[in-house]
């Protein structure tokens, strides 16, 4: 039976090489259309300042970006798998109760990961970029000429730990709804202690967002309406476990 079980996680791990190796392929082969996707939230706000061109200072950036970008986005899908693949290995010895617990918190982790990403790529990434772009303008104004040369490496790394923000988020909101959802006087807990949740979004949104004060009211504003959608699903579950 040991055997069995080895033999199984010996088979899902190659199933999962072998996806991030053809994800790998196919996102290498459509590179272009990618950093194309990656780049083009900043231009659509760049572009009312001026036109923005990035550059290479080695030989080999383009071709390292690319690996990057796709390993990047490779990553992000395997990881969609393993999940996948780890649930279906445990779901056998799992009772009934887990199971749909188990199910509740990747449907609403699924929603949160969705949310927040498309807040980081229409609302966050542009905002962000924008606002660091903008001093530019106001210093050329000024008639102090600066020419910003953004490297397309670094752009890159800009992207990406935008994206582990976005992703920090969406998994801080999955633990506060399962941390709710665990504790019995659930109204009692939120009562008690809504203004210290409201004051630690906000520090939450201010330290992600840029030293922009409407950023950070916009951001922190959505967070806490996102923090109300949770406590209302939280409640609507629990009313329906009740009438059932």
């Amino acid at each position: 039976m040991l055997l069995y079980y080895f033999s199984e996680i010996k088979n899902r791990i190659i199933l999962l090489i072998l996806s991030w190796i053809s994800t790998f392929y196919i996102c290498y082969n459509y590179k272009e259309i990618l950093l194309f996707l990656f780049i083009k939230p900043s231009l659509n706000l760049t572009y009312k300042f001026n036109k923005i061109y990035f550059i290479t200072t080695n030989i080999t950036e383009i071709f390292n970006t690319y690996i990057n970008l796709a390993s990047f986005i490779s990553n992000q899908v395997v990881f969609f798998y393993f999940l996948n693949h780890f649930i279906l290995f445990i779901i056998p010895g799992l009772y009934k109760y887990e199971i749909n617990s188990v199910k509740k918190v990747i449907f609403i982790y699924l929603i949160f990961l969705i949310t927040s990403t498309l807040t980081f790529y229409f609302i966050l990434l542009p905002v962000s970029w924008n606002f660091f772009f903008h001093f530019q303008k106001i210093l050329s104004n000024n008639q102090l000429n600066l020419y910003f040369e953004a490297k397309l490496s670094e752009y890159l790394d800009f992207f990406m730990n935008l994206n582990q923000i976005s992703t920090f988020i969406c998994q801080f909101f999955t633990l506060i709804f399962i941390y709710i959802t665990s504790i019995k006087n659930y109204l009692t807990f939120i009562k008690k202690y809504k203004k210290i949740i409201f004051f630690v979004l906000l520090i939450l949104a201010t330290i992600i967002t840029p030293p922009d004060i409407l950023s950070q009211i916009i951001l922190g504003s959505f967070i806490i309406i996102f923090y109300e959608i949770i406590i209302i699903s939280i409640l609507i579950i629990n009313i329906n476990k009740v009438t059932h």
